[in-house]
């Protein structure tokens, strides 16, 4: 017989589904307790979800190059739904896994790292409809530091408006694609390999998910948020804040992610920040507002405020670490990409239309860097982010390289143009510097 959670979670996904299906949160009657936010520095290891396999460097990109379209589809109907979906509805992919331990004693788990959403949550037992994951399901019953997250706690109404409470702070976080998470919200201790060491987060609130639907999970067990809302994983410590630095993709090494007072531990370098727009439909988005742009000292002929945020949300270049490529809007993705075809000075190819790549060329090893223009990002009251070729180009066969470039409604800034940089988030900059990841 079902046990009365099982059927209200049941009865909830029904509902969601069919009467609201962009979001459902019902809250509990529990005594109110919020999370105290940890004082930390720690960190951790990333893994590039394609790392490992034995694939061509044409299925690498082909299959990273799917995976991020799909993840701006999502993002496309977060962002042109007039702000009836808000943040709601979040993407859900992502392209990089990050390694940590849930509950005392300490399991070990991979999950996706997603910079465009805020939910921790993982499948818990007793899974009602889970997906296979690579690492066993989290069993809350066997951890001394579990507890149930009460309704009224800050972090439980950050989920949405408290009508009545029931038993249990559930929720349901839709994707766009019909996948989804349903659950209990609840706290726990992270704990996370720190340079040989392990540095142990307690109280931090994730979503116990019993009903996981889709197939966008199961690169891991679960997803950590890193958006900018009160429920990331950095908005949780007390020193919200957080770095990465990606390898290139053709690189054995894992690429490396800091959080709190480490985060802050740069190479030196010359460094770029960047305030972050606040857009009032996507708070959660790390958005910012680029004046131009320009290669090898031309300036692209792209109209004013091009990249401004719009009343309504819309607008601005969404640092990503989820997406792969370098996503323009029309007006300026066919001046760009016109302008650098222009300058390199490379042999060109047929397009890899396959992978939706309009502009490719030969690359021999006795190329000259002097052969690849410099691409430069331009920005009101900050220095200007320079990308050299191998944030703008993608491999996608031995010796043939392709703009790592498509048209889109929604500005992206992907994880080529983000490699081999030091990437710092705070809740209102992100800064940017030159470094060479492998060896961090």
């Amino acid at each position: 017989m079902a046990s009365p959670l099982s059927s209200l979670l049941l009865t909830l996904v029904v509902v969601c589904a069919f009467v609201a299906p962009t979001f459902c949160t019902i809250p509990n009657s529990s005594v109110a307790r919020d999370s105290k936010k940890s004082k930390v520095g720690f960190r951790t290891t990333l893994k590039h979800v394609d790392s490992g396999k034995n694939l061509t460097k044409f299925e690498h990109a082909k299959r990273a190059i799917e995976r991020g379209n799909q993840r701006i589809e999502r993002f496309k109907v977060m962002i042109t739904s007039n702000g009836s979906v808000a943040t709601l509805v979040s993407p859900g992919n992502g392209e990089y896994l990050m390694a940590m331990e849930i509950g005392t004693p300490a399991l070990s788990y991979s999950a996706i790292m997603d910079t465009g959403s805020d939910l921790i949550w993982t499948q818990c037992s007793p899974c009602l409809l889970c997906y296979i994951q690579p690492t066993p399901i989290f069993h809350p019953k066997k951890s001394s530091s579990f507890k149930k997250l009460p309704c009224f706690s800050e972090l439980c109404l950050a989920l949405g408006p408290r009508e009545k409470c029931l038993s249990d702070c559930l929720y349901t976080y839709r994707y766009f694609d019909t996948s989804s998470t349903s659950g209990y919200m609840a706290s726990e201790t992270f704990t996370f390999k720190n340079d040989g060491k392990q540095v142990s987060v307690p109280n931090i609130a994730f979503g116990c998910g019993l009903i996981n639907l889709g197939q966008i999970f199961q690169q891991g067990g679960g997803l950590v948020g890193m958006g900018r809302g009160p429920l990331s994983l950095p908005s949780q410590i007390d020193d919200p804040k957080f770095s990465y630095c990606l390898t290139p993709r053709d690189s054995s090494e894992d690429s490396i992610l800091l959080f709190g007072s480490a985060a802050e531990n740069m190479p030196n370098g010359k460094t770029t920040t960047i305030s972050l727009a606040n857009s009032p439909s996507q708070p959660s988005f790390y958005i910012v507002e680029p004046t131009g742009m320009s290669v090898d000292g031309y300036q692209v002929p792209i109209p004013p405020n091009t990249f401004g945020v719009n009343v309504d949300g819309t607008g601005g270049l969404i640092v990503d670490s989820g997406t792969t490529l370098l996503m323009l809007i029309e007006v300026a993705y066919y001046p760009v990409t016109t302008l650098l075809d222009q300058r390199i000075q490379l042999p060109r190819v047929a397009p890899f239309l396959n992978l939706g790549l309009e502009h490719c060329y030969e690359m021999p090893s006795s190329m000259s860097i002097d052969q690849l223009p410099k691409l430069v990002i331009h920005f009101n009251g900050s220095d200007d982010l320079e990308l050299s070729w191998e944030n703008y180009i993608i491999e996608v066969s031995d010796g043939i390289g392709c703009l790592a470039m498509q048209p889109s409604p929604v500005s992206f800034l992907g994880n080529i143009a983000q490699q081999n940089y030091f990437v710092l988030h705070t809740p209102n900059t992100v800064t940017f510097v030159r470094a060479k990841c492998n060896g961090l």
